[in-house]
């Protein structure tokens, strides 16, 4: 199995805010550390860009989704 994206640690700080208000449950807290589930489709709510303290956008968000899936796509290949 692969793993997860994680945000940039010099972006995140690990206060899981986001993890509280996604309701999709595509984020979850690893070791401190934000890791994104590849598994959960991300519907652009946006609650987790409006409750970050460090201002971390959605699209950087969706964006590691994307390159994790394309990853993952081509080692399937």
């Amino acid at each position: 199995m692969s793993e997860q994206p994680i945000v940039n640690l010099e972006l995140c700080d690990g206060c899981g805010l986001c993890v509280a208000v996604c309701y999709q449950g595509g984020l979850v807290m690893g070791e401190q550390v934000l890791v994104i589930v590849p598994d959960v489709e991300c519907d652009w709510c946006a609650e987790c860009e409006a409750v970050c303290p460090k201002e971390i956008s959605i699209s950087h968000i969706a964006r590691m989704k994307r390159e994790y899936a394309k990853a993952v796509l081509t080692t399937k290949n």
